[in-house]
């Protein structure tokens, strides 16, 4: 049996990365993870391709443990796995909570490691894997530093394994996105923050899917961004030091 697997499918980019699929790949099925079983049984309305319905929390081991015993006891051959759950929290390191700030490493970064190997073993040549890291990667970003810090972890896991799973035939890439109009700001918002209030440019999810897809299977990219604001950061970082690039971040938040 072919399959993909989107975690973080039940809304945001996951769901768009869901709609867009069948554009992309040919499974007989797509594995759909998230904690909300509701809006997973919802999925079942955008899309033909048969769904497995997995509703799990992956800041727990024991979740992704599951997923594991079910890769074993299924075997199948994963055409295509999207590493996409993740949140943030902003504020003050030391005002957010001790839980929300641990979920974030658990989530962004061990649950996708973990899910990386795991799958990784029912891949063979041809398979792609697309870890969602954040325009956050390229810098520094005070009142978000634990999501800043598990981003740019995301990019550079997903850049070092680009160079061994490729003689397996296996295209891994990193996702940078700039804000998205999902639920993410809102759910990273908190009554503590009162640092983080300008966001520029928000983008709507379809555009960001449609270029992560296209990046993965038609361009030989390791990173894919989109937006001049993305690509201008991660340029000017090459040329300024990181105080600059913090001052003008700072600045930033007071605009109205």
């Amino acid at each position: 049996m072919e399959i993909a697997i989107i975690t973080g499918a039940s809304s945001g980019l996951g769901r768009e990365f869901l709609f867009q699929a069948n554009k992309w790949v040919n499974v007989d099925e797509i594995w759909v993870i998230s904690r909300n079983e509701k809006s997973l049984e919802e999925l079942k309305l955008i899309t033909n391709i048969p769904l497995r319905i997995i509703p799990l929390d992956l800041t727990k081991e024991k979740s992704i443990s599951k997923i594991n015993e079910l890769l074993e006891k299924e075997s199948p051959d994963v055409k295509l796995l999207i590493n996409n759950a993740g949140y943030a929290k902003f504020g003050d390191f030391d005002k957010i909570d001790l839980e929300d700030d641990l979920g974030m490493i658990d989530l962004n970064v061990k649950a996708l490691v973990l899910l990386t190997r795991y799958v990784s073993k029912y891949m063979s040549s041809g398979a792609k894997i697309l870890e969602v890291a954040s325009r956050a990667a390229f810098q520094p970003i005070p009142y978000m530093a634990t999501y800043q810090a598990t981003k740019a972890f995301v990019k550079g896991y997903t850049e070092s394994l680009y160079a061994e799973l490729k003689p397996r035939g296996i295209r891994i890439m990193a996702l940078c996105p700039s804000w998205v109009n999902t639920k993410f700001i809102s759910r990273a918002d908190t009554k503590q923050n009162d640092k983080v209030r300008y966001y520029g440019k928000i983008y709507e999810a379809d555009v960001i899917v449609k270029r992560a897809y296209r990046d993965l299977y038609r361009r030989s990219k390791i990173v894919s961004t989109y937006g001049f604001n993305v690509k201008f950061v991660n340029f000017i970082m090459k040329f300024v030091t990181t105080k600059f690039v913090i001052g003008y971040y700072l600045r930033s938040q007071k605009k109205k």
